[in-house]
């Protein structure tokens, strides 16, 4: 059924408008008003006119296969972020529901409202049939699942309305279902938020070195990165560096130097309330083999955090992400007929029994998040 929601009266308060635009401030602590492309999508959804519509195309890019794109700005200081313009899954969803509903209040043409679907399948945003939720330019592709998640449940709510998209829709929850063993941690009984953790090694006279996880996905080790989660090379003194690469579950790394080198590590530990490994754990130390005209070492990710346990990180240390997940596939159970929902629901049972006295939010809350300002709900 279609949901026909008035427009609001009043501005949300953690917004101003400048030159037409809808800033809002950054949760990280920022004192100022900046861009951000998942309020604003969600904006034009509750004030959809011809207006808002003009001045948010006029700060939209192009994907590379020519759909409409909105940025995160580089004023953003997640760590994930830093120091460039990301896309999001996520925020394009928000935009996606907001042009579903212009185009039937007659607001913009089929052919930008199809422009904004085309990004998803755009490498922006799409990793083999994977939507990325802030993918970053130097390093593995990352997959945080409740960005993919989201999205999902926004694309079928478009193909409900318009009939495109489910292809499409089906491509990446066939996906998801193949996937959904890698956001499971049986150990911690608990969901992981993405599917890579950051890791910081000590690499010993590094020469040239390179990251390849495989053919497609070589990074060279420049030290010019702001952040954790870029693969990067940081000199401390002499021949003793520090080197930060990602770690997926779906490739076991191998760092390749121009001579031989050396590097330790430590496998790291859990806790409930930080995003990234905790220093701690056992120290892994590895030397390096001649390989053809190279020297090479590969990083065995078994005994890695290769994607991170959802942290008790939400107002009162609550966890939301991990009922996030629960929820989320739920509702794609319930809105889209799919061959694969019996995986899906194999992991929305699986997880819900995760759920005990842990301190996790109310499922109720989660879904109210989620289903609010959806242009149909089912």
């Amino acid at each position: 059924m279609t949901k026909k929601k008035e427009n609001r009266d009043v501005i949300p308060k953690s917004f101003i408008i400048e030159d037409g635009i809808p800033k809002a401030k950054y949760w990280q602590g920022e004192n100022k008003y900046i861009f951000h492309p998942m309020q604003a999508g969600r904006w034009l959804y509750n004030y959809p006119t011809y207006e808002n519509y003009k001045n948010l195309l006029g700060v939209s890019k192009e994907s590379k296969n020519g759909g409409l794109l909105w940025y995160y700005p580089n004023e953003y200081k997640l760590l994930r972020m830093v120091g460039r313009e990301v896309t999001s899954c996520i925020s394009q969803a928000e935009f996606l529901t907001a042009f579903n509903k212009l185009y039937d209040l007659g607001i913009t043409n089929k052919e930008e409202l199809l422009k904004v679907f085309l990004s998803f399948k755009s490498e922006e945003i799409n990793f083999n049939n994977m939507l990325l939720e802030l993918p970053l330019d130097n390093n593995y592709p990352e997959v945080i699942l409740n960005g993919w998640l989201h999205a999902i449940i926004r694309l079928i709510d478009f193909y409900n309305n318009t009939g495109y998209g489910k292809s499409f829709i089906e491509s990446t929850i066939k996906k998801l279902s193949n996937t959904l063993v890698q956001f499971d941690d049986k150990k911690n009984k608990i969901s992981k938020y993405s599917n890579l953790s950051p890791y910081r090694i000590k690499i010993y006279n590094p020469s040239n070195p390179k990251i390849y996880y495989n053919g497609s996905n070589v990074f060279e080790l420049k030290n010019d990165a702001t952040s954790i989660y870029s693969c990067h090379i940081t000199e401390v003194s002499g021949s003793n560096c520090i080197l930060y690469i990602g770690i997926p579950n779906e490739y076991s790394p191998k760092i390749f130097n121009d001579e031989p080198f050396s590097i330790e590590f430590f496998v790291g530990s859990y806790s409930p309330y930080f995003t990234i490994p905790q220093q701690g754990g056992e120290v892994i130390k590895l030397n390096s083999v001649k390989s053809k005209d190279r020297y090479v070492i590969q990083i065995k990710n078994e005994n890695l955090f290769t994607g991170y346990p959802t942290p008790f990180t939400k107002l009162n240390k609550k966890n939301y992400y991990h009922v996030y997940h629960v929820v989320a596939l739920g509702e794609i159970i319930k809105s889209f007929d799919s061959e694969y929902n019996p995986t899906l629901e194999k992991y929305y049972l699986k997880w819900d029994k995760y759920i005990d006295d842990r301190n996790f939010e109310k499922k109720e809350i989660v879904e109210f998040n989620i289903n609010k300002d959806r242009y149909i709900v089912k």
